[in-house]
């Protein structure tokens, strides 16, 4: 196929072992979209490192990024082919929601995910909201990522000392370049959350460790936000100690003062969780209230960890490691 023709190059981020990513399958399975598509399967154990290399051998004018796990379906490639007609786009992202088939336990994880509380903004990562609109990487997620190749390159491509986060840190290069990035719910993947709480709960851990390494590594002006967990986990271990030291001996009003915000965060929780209930099941939403304070603070944690620790990954230090491209048969690439 004549580089002239490829529109879109679809870079699928696997681990080695990964022989046949679900991504891929669910690629297979659907009809074509066009002759103009290529697929290039990027293995190895630094992820921005992957894409960055898959990247440089893409054809494509546009490139979409997905994870090895991210289901697609053929309402999104529907969206997909409409925005790659549009000129008025240079980076668009969907969410990654939770599929049907998902454990009891991965659904809790994702009431906690679609949490305003506990992600913000986040939070339309996985879960649709609202229409199609103008927006910035708070909103978009990297395993569902479409990007002007043309405008990857001029923004430094992904930082390959970082991992999470290099995806945010490239979406705010760009908007500060005046990049058009745009949010739109129907362009969507499914991808199963965590399989149980120490996973996950590693998992929002690392997204705190990411966030710092990239205000350390890159000037980010949105992400004031993103130090408020911190300053939760502050006052709650500051709270351990007083009730250490003091033993709750005092004037009791000024304990209600002090576990004030503690107290609020907790109803706030499950006020919110009870609103879950329209978009996830009843029990699921109420079995999640406690994993929002828990999330905060995992991810609390994390960030306070990034910040006092290393300014990138430690994956980072291997991203000397081979990777390998592979660029399979499909019935999309018009093979």
């Amino acid at each position: 196929m004549n580089d002239s023709k490829v529109s879109l190059s679809i870079i699928i981020a696997a681990p080695p072992e990964t022989l046949e990513p679900g991504s891929l399958l669910s690629l297979q399975r659907l009809e074509r979209l066009s002759d103009g598509v290529e697929i290039i399967v990027a293995r190895g154990r630094m992820p921005s490192v992957q894409r960055n290399q898959a990247a440089q051998q893409a054809r494509g004018k546009w490139l979409w990024f997905l994870d090895d796990d991210s289901l697609v379906s053929e309402q999104t490639l529907v969206a997909l082919k409409s925005w790659l007609q549009r000129t008025d786009a240079d980076g668009v992202g969907g969410p990654s929601l939770c599929p049907a088939q998902a454990s009891f336990v991965q659904r809790v994880f994702a009431v906690v995910m679609s949490s305003f509380l506990a992600f913000g903004p986040s939070r339309a990562r996985y879960l649709r909201v609202g229409l199609a609109r103008p927006s910035g990487e708070k909103e978009l997620i990297l395993c569902n990522l479409l990007i002007r190749r043309d405008c990857f390159f001029n923004h430094g491509g992904f930082d390959e000392m970082l991992y999470p986060n290099e995806e945010n840190a490239l979406l705010e290069s760009m908007a500060r370049g005046g990049s058009r990035l745009w949010y739109d719910p129907i362009l969507s993947v499914d991808r199963l959350p965590r399989q149980n709480l120490v996973a996950f709960l590693r998992m929002i851990f690392r997204y705190g460790t990411g966030r710092a390494q990239q205000i350390r590594r890159h000037s980010a002006s949105g992400s004031l936000l993103n130090v408020m967990p911190s300053l939760f986990s502050l006052y709650l271990w500051s709270l351990l100690i007083a009730m250490c030291f003091s033993g709750l001996q005092g004037d009791g009003w000024i304990w209600l003062i002090l576990l004030t915000p503690l107290l609020s965060l907790i109803l706030a929780s499950l006020g919110e969780c009870l609103v879950q209930m329209r978009h996830h099941p009843r029990v699921a939403c109420l079995l999640a209230w406690w994993l929002i304070p828990c999330s905060l603070l995992a991810y609390g944690h994390g960030f306070i960890a990034g910040f006092l620790g290393r300014a990138c990954s430690p994956e980072a230090r291997q991203k000397k490691l081979d990777v390998e491209l592979e660029i399979p048969p499909s019935r999309m690439t018009g093979a």
